[in-house]
C-alpha cells in the first residue's frame, strides 16, 4: 500500500489477486499491476491423435510433474468420443503404476500435496465431482494410510481420475467463459464443476462428440491460462488454437516454453499482462519520451540565460 511503490506483481490465487487491487486503488497512487493466477488446463485429444505419443506426456502433466499441483497441470482430459474408449483404459492402466513417495528418489513419480488444506480441498473437490454424475474411475478419497514408509505425517493423496462428463450445448445467451465468437450457444455445464479449478491429482474427464464441442468444453469456467491440442493435422490444431480462450496454447507437446516469448492468462486467470522477455522489461520500467533541439540560435537554452529569464 506505500505510495513509493510503483507496480506489483503475483503468481498465485484470485481472491489475493483481488484484494491487491483493492488495496493499490486505495493508495490515492497509481501503481501498475499484473497477475499470474487460476487455470484449469484441459487437454484436447482429436480423433487423429498420436495416442502413444500423447499417453506417457498426458500422464507426466496430471501427475508426474509437482503432483498436479501446477498451473498448468492437466485439470480437464477433453476426448472426442470416436478415440475415448482407446486412449482412457490406457491413460488409467498407466496413473495405475505411478508411485509415491519422497520427490526427491528418482524412482518415485509423484510426491505430497503442500498442505493440509490442499488435501481437504481436493477431497471437497472429488465429492463434489461425483455429487454430479461422476464416477472415480481410478483413486478415491481413501488416503488415509497411503503414507510412503518413512514418511508418516505428509499431505498424501493417490492419482485420482473422475467422469466421464458429458457435454452438450442448447441455445440461449452465452455467459462469460463461452467463445467470444459463439453468442447464441449456451454452454449447459457451465456450473458443473469439472469447470472448477482443483489444482492437484484429480482429472476430470469430458468426453464429446465434435472439436467444436471440444472447444467450447475447454473454453467453459471463468479461466484462461494454457491448454493443450493433440492432432496430427496443422490445419485443426491451428484451428483449434486459435479459437481457445487462453493465453497460451500447446499443440502436441506440453509446458514447452521459451521464456522470451510473451505469456500471460486470459478472463480470471489474469489482468491482460503480459510475461516474458521484452514484455517483462515493459512492465518493471516507464517509457519516456525527450524532445531534444539543439539550435542554439532558435532556443538558447543554457544555463546563463536560464538564470537571466528567472531574475528579469
Amino acid at each position: 500500500s506505500h505510495r513509493a511503490i510503483g507496480a506489483i506483481a503475483m503468481v498465485g490465487g484470485n481472491e489475493a489477486a483481488s484484494k491487491i487491487q483493492a488495496a493499490a486503488a486505495n493508495t490515492g497512487s497509481m501503481k501498475k499491476l499484473k497477475f499470474d493466477v487460476g487455470n484449469n488446463h484441459a487437454l484436447i485429444v482429436a480423433p487423429d491423435a498420436d495416442l502413444d505419443r500423447l499417453l506417457p506426456v498426458a500422464v507426466t502433466a496430471a501427475f508426474k510433474c509437482d503432483a498436479g499441483q501446477r498451473a498448468h497441470s492437466l485439470g480437464r482430459l477433453v476426448l472426442h468420443r470416436d478415440v475415448a474408449d482407446v486412449f482412457l483404459p490406457k491413460f488409467l492402466a498407466a496413473a495405475a503404476t505411478l508411485s509415491l513417495g519422497d520427490p526427491l528418489n528418482v524412482d518415485v513419480d509423484v510426491g505430497p500435496l503442500v498442505t493440509k488444506t490442499q488435501v481437504s480441498r481436493m477431497e471437497e473437490g472429488l465429492r463434489s465431482l461425483v455429487a454430479a454424475g461422476g464416477t472415480i474411475l481410478l483413486g478415491g478419497l481413501d488416503n488415509a494410510t497411503l503414507a510412503p514408509r518413512g514418511l508418516n505425517g505428509g499431505y498424501w493423496f493417490r492419482p485420482t481420475v473422475v467422469g466421464p462428463f458429458s457435454y452438450r450445448r442448447v441455445q440461449g445467451e452465452c455467459p462469460r467463459g463461452c467463445g467470444a465468437d459463439d453468442q447464441g450457444d449456451y454452454d449447459y455445464d457451465q456450473g458443473k464443476p469439472w469447470s472448477d479449478e482443483l489444482q492437484g491429482p484429480i482429472v476430470k474427464v469430458v468426453v464429446v462428440d465434435s472439436l467444436e464441442d471440444a472447444v467450447h468444453a475447454a473454453n467453459a469456467g471463468p479461466f484462461g491460462l494454457s491448454a493443450s491440442v493433440w492432432s496430427t493435422n496443422v490445419d485443426t490444431a491451428h484451428a483449434m488454437a486459435h479459437a481457445l480462450d487462453v493465453g497460451y496454447v500447446w499443440v502436441n507437446n506440453w509446458l514447452a516454453r521459451d521464456l522470451a516469448m510473451p505469456f500471460g492468462g486470459w478472463k480470471e486467470s489474469g489482468n491482460g499482462q503480459r510475461s516474458g522477455g521484452a514484455w517483462d522489461l515493459d512492465f518493471y520500467s516507464y517509457t519516456k519520451t525527450t524532445s531534444l533541439e539543439m539550435h542554439q540560435n532558435r532556443h538558447d537554452l543554457t544555463s546563463k540565460n536560464f538564470a537571466a529569464s528567472k531574475t528579469a
